[in-house]
């Protein structure tokens, strides 16, 4: 029992050492993925989440107005918990 959990802790060892090998081949990139990574890196002005298209424009909005309300709403709940009604 001993060595087959001494002889599995080896074989764990291997797979680690070999996942980490600096000589296996490296993945490359699909060219999809090339062509998009060149159209971000294209114009540098632009911030990235306005060269994705409507899209992105259109989440980078939306998370700009639910943040916008969410902290209206905690500072409104603040000041209520600040300034409770009497009576």
């Amino acid at each position: 029992m001993a060595s087959k959990l001494l002889n599995l802790g080896r074989i764990q060892a291997q797979v680690s050492i070999r996942g980490m090998n600096p000589r296996q081949p490296r993945r490359f990139l699909s060219a999809d993925l090339k062509k998009k990574q060149e159209h971000f890196q294209r114009n540098p002005e632009i911030p990235v989440y306005l060269k994705g298209g409507f899209g992105d424009k259109f989440l980078a909005q939306l998370t700009a107005v639910l943040t916008a309300i969410g902290l209206a709403d905690g500072l409104y709940t603040v000041l209520q918990f600040a300034h409770p009604k009497k009576g």
